[in-house]
């Protein structure tokens, strides 16, 4: 089954491959890029690791797919706010790219996913195990 969790980190995956900024001839880059490739690394490791944690079900683990999700978040809200300020900076024809939105709703979706894992974790509590039986008396 799909963890509405896992549905977040593939987002912020992808979100690393999709165009970040775009130009009215068609050129765009993206998180692989030249020049961003090692952000764009690290937003990528966030999202499996992310993913990884949350598809494991375990509390702990969640706890961590959280972090990851808000860290990748951030490094989105940064680049949005960064691409934006290029795109009116430079002038016309730049433009912010869908990869970035597709990443940063990822990485909200993969937050809600880690909660609902969080909780889904807490509710599942082991079986109580029978106390052994008395000794058979001869």
């Amino acid at each position: 089954m799909v963890h509405f969790g896992m549905v977040g980190g593939l987002m912020i995956i992808l979100g690393v491959v999709l165009p970040w900024m775009s130009d009215s001839l068609g050129n765009s880059i993206s998180g692989l890029s030249a020049g961003v490739n090692s952000l764009g690394i690290v937003i990528l490791l966030f999202g499996v690791l992310g993913l990884a944690m949350v598809a494991s079900g375990e509390r702990g683990l969640a706890i961590g797919a959280m972090v990851f999700a808000i860290l990748a978040l951030l490094l989105y809200l940064l680049l949005i706010g960064v691409a934006g300020l290029v795109a009116t900076g430079l002038g016309a024809g730049i433009t912010t790219g869908y990869g970035l939105y597709v990443g940063f709703i990822g990485s909200i979706v993969l937050i809600v996913g880690a909660v609902m894992a969080m909780s889904a974790a807490k509710k599942a509590v082991a079986a109580p195990v029978a106390p052994p039986a008395p000794p058979m008396a001869p």
